[in-house]
């Protein structure tokens, strides 16, 4: 028998563990889901990607949304 060459697969890791659903998103901002919707609308937020029948962000993203909407009080001096 001729031996078979096998190579072996990398774990793959769940695309949802790096990705913030609408619900953990409004926890975590502490806001309603339809004003994340009129954010997204006024171009304010960032869209979420579909995947299906939901909506994700990434954390990157949210970060950069962050920074960017409280950039003028991370640079205040009194």
């Amino acid at each position: 028998m001729t031996p078979v060459n096998i190579t072996p697969i990398a774990p793959v890791t769940p695309i949802s563990a790096s990705l913030l659903s609408k619900l953990s998103l409004i926890a975590r901002l502490g806001i309603s889901a339809r004003t994340i919707e009129n954010m997204i609308k006024a171009k304010k937020f960032p869209p979420g990607v579909r995947i299906g029948k939901f909506a994700y962000w990434t954390e990157d993203a949210v970060q950069k949304w962050q920074s960017r909407a409280f950039g003028v009080q991370q640079g205040w001096q009194p």
